[in-house]
């Protein structure tokens, strides 16, 4: 099914089973923008983007007088994104990117730039990802760029599969919606998805969306990862600890440390310290909810993986 035909029957698709109390309330929000002819969710849409000259020069102001800045000033998640990626090193290469996709510079874009920076420095060739909750799909679009996906699979709720969509058709990819058999670029229902078997993944993703679902949900996609993940698979997400509404309407904490992950050898886990950074803008939270990064190698054999290092992971090791 391609996209049109996808969004032209999103109504038909009932998810409720597996959604939050969160997710039933966006879900309905996101499925108005389509029927109202939105186009664009999350990373990718272009309204409200920070003009990158005017963040160069304010972080340029920043380091010449921070403190005299601070206090006249504040400085938004979009100048706060860009002063980390000058931070890091990463000005020249996140500024080609935005002009080989013709894209402005937004929080968001640079957020995912950022992780697509942490998966580089473990995958070196085009490999098979699974992705859970994909919803606008800034990452898998970046990491395209990268030339580092062979097949990308996003199991997500219809109507963010919709939006997911949209973002990799008009950057190139060729999204497929509900079709197990099409291996190249899957855009699949929670109903559909779970039906893939095999070992058929070297790459587990996750990013800020797990947590915002029912423990059970959780652990029943961490349950289908271990099956569908070759030996030896990279497993990277980043959630954080999070409270939401059940069906009850009692609030419920989700902490990542707590789910019940298979064997594996972590090989970091830290906060995310990017979007630590943001937060802290100009002045720190009161106790934020911290985002933590968890990489690890996935052993399917139950066997200690011994030789997997942040410098030498590659699919050779894993196959």
């Amino acid at each position: 099914m391609d996209l049109r035909n996808f969004i032209n029957s999103i109504n038909e698709f009932e998810e409720n089973d597996i959604r939050s109390e969160l997710w039933k309330k966006q879900g309905a929000i996101f499925k108005e923008k389509l029927i109202n002819g939105v186009t664009s969710a999350g990373g990718f849409s272009f309204d409200e983007c920070s003009d990158v000259e005017d963040s160069i020069a304010k972080y340029k102001l920043t380091i010449k007088d921070k403190k005299k800045y601070l206090k006249e000033k504040s400085i938004t998640e979009d100048e706060s994104a860009l002063i980390w990626i000058y931070k890091k090193n990463l000005s020249e290469d996140y500024f080609r990117m935005l002009k080989t996709l013709s894209i402005k510079h937004k929080y968001e874009i640079a957020r995912h730039f950022w992780y697509s920076e942490l998966i580089s420095k473990f995958v070196i060739k085009p490999i098979d990802i699974l992705e859970i909750g994909g919803g606008a799909c800034t990452l898998a679009t970046i990491l395209n760029y990268r030339k580092l996906i062979n097949t990308y699979t996003n199991i997500d709720l219809p109507e963010m599969l919709a939006f997911g969509g949209m973002t990799l058709e008009k950057y190139g990819m060729e999204p497929n919606f509900e079709q197990i058999n099409n291996k190249s670029i899957r855009m699949l229902t929670p109903k559909t998805g779970l039906k893939l078997s095999g070992k058929q993944f070297d790459f587990f993703l996750n990013t800020n969306s797990m947590s915002e679902m029912p423990i059970k949900v959780i652990n029943g996609y961490i349950k289908f990862a271990k099956k569908t993940s070759r030996d030896g698979s990279l497993w990277f997400t980043i959630n954080r600890i999070q409270s939401h509404l059940n069906d009850k309407d009692d609030f419920v904490r989700v902490n990542p440390i707590c789910w019940d992950w298979p064997n594996q050898k972590v090989i970091e886990f830290e906060p995310d310290h990017m979007q630590w950074f943001v937060m802290q803008r100009p002045f720190p939270k009161k106790n934020p909810s911290t985002p933590m990064t968890r990489i690890a190698a996935f052993d399917g054999k139950n066997k200690r993986i011994k030789d997997f290092t942040r410098n030498t992971w590659n699919l050779e090791k894993s196959k």
